[in-house]
């Protein structure tokens, strides 16, 4: 499955542009497996590149940049960096709160 989503990322790039919000899909896919087989580190670099295009498409200050903080400190928790993992919910949380309210 990962060679199908690495060429599939590829096209997606090549068609849109490395930072085009219809590349994100694949790369939280990829991101997924990664964090599956153990590789931590390479999914929250994905996980952190999706949330930077995010920023780029809607600012910083909305729930989808919100859900990418939670998905970087699952992958945080995964790994057993509960410091790492509180930052990135309480991140998530506070935009949560500022977008959908208390």
């Amino acid at each position: 499955a990962m060679g199908y989503y690495t060429e599939a990322l590829r096209l997606n790039r090549a068609a849109y542009g490395t930072s085009h919000p219809d590349v994100i899909p694949t790369m939280k896919s990829i991101a997924l497996i990664q964090s599956k087989k153990g590789n931590f580190d390479r999914a929250i670099e994905i996980f952190t590149e999706v949330r930077n295009i995010k920023c780029g498409e809607v600012g910083k200050i909305h729930p989808e940049v919100a859900s990418a903080h939670k998905r970087i400190g699952n992958v945080h928790y995964q790994r057993g960096d509960l410091a790492s993992a509180q930052k990135e919910y309480r991140q998530a949380l506070s935009i949560y709160e500022q977008t959908l309210g208390k």
